[in-house]
């Protein structure tokens, strides 16, 4: 088959950004011709490990995909709902023939109800590095994430306490680093892959609920945001043949 996969600069900090572009490299080695189109006006190359190539002339071929914050698409496609649809841009509703797929659990029911038909099926892969935390070092920051949240900030006075953004730590490195010497994350954005990552790591981690924080609850499917290749394959070669069915 062949696709085409519209994509956001990839930022590494980013799940929704990293899983479309993880897409396009599973998709490739399962034998798919693959092409992306970077969708944002200040549009940067791909990450070096990418195998997608540009579509030519930015123009669409085969099986399209998008995420669901890519605006209205006037033609056949694929929405995958990394996040509620509408929620932080795209379209809240779907027309006739167009395919919904939701990344997890939590967006399920958002995505069906989008959905023309009421139906949407799943296609998660990994978005997190393996953890490699280490229990036994010193821990004595405490971060906070503002992340997708535009409201007023709130925090309290703690001591050694630094910003976490989507840009730093400039690299993963750094950013692992910065993890295995935090003990506590408090994150403004109730829904980010940063809140799994940290508590992966090991960190306590609380989320803002509007009015306050409260302790972050994982879902049953936390391991599966873990990067498995092998998992990862299978998860998409059964949305191919779902696609392939349709």
């Amino acid at each position: 088959m062949v696709f085409t996969i519209f994509c956001p600069n990839y930022v590494a900090y980013s799940a929704g950004a990293r899983v479309l572009w993880r897409l396009g490299n599973l998709l490739g080695v399962l034998g798919h011709k693959v092409y992306y189109i970077n969708y944002q006006a200040n549009s940067q190359p791909a990450p070096a490990w990418s195998t997608m190539e540009p579509a030519p002339g930015n123009a669409t071929q085969g099986t399209v995909i998008a995420p669901e914050t890519f605006p209205e698409l006037p033609i056949p496609h694929v929405r995958w709902a990394l996040n509620k649809p509408g929620l932080i841009g795209g379209p809240a509703n779907y027309q006739k023939d167009v395919q919904v797929f939701y990344y997890c659990d939590l967006f399920e029911e958002s995505a069906k109800a989008a959905s023309h038909n009421g139906i949407s099926r799943e296609l998660l892969i990994g978005s997190i590095d393996p953890p490699k935390p280490t229990p036994t070092s010193p821990k004595p920051l405490w971060l906070w994430y503002r992340g997708k949240y535009t409201g007023p900030v709130k925090l309290n006075s703690h001591h050694n306490q630094i910003e976490l953004t989507r840009h730093w730590p400039p690299t993963k490195q750094q950013y692992w680093e910065l993890l295995n010497q935090s003990h506590t994350l408090s994150s403004y954005d109730d829904c980010s892959g940063t809140n799994f990552e940290a508590y992966l790591w090991g960190l306590q981690v609380e989320v803002w609920d509007g009015e306050k924080f409260i302790s972050f609850k994982p879902p049953t499917y936390i391991h599966d945001l873990i990067i498995d290749e092998d998992k990862d394959l299978v998860r998409v070669q059964a949305f191919v043949e779902a696609l392939q069915c349709s």
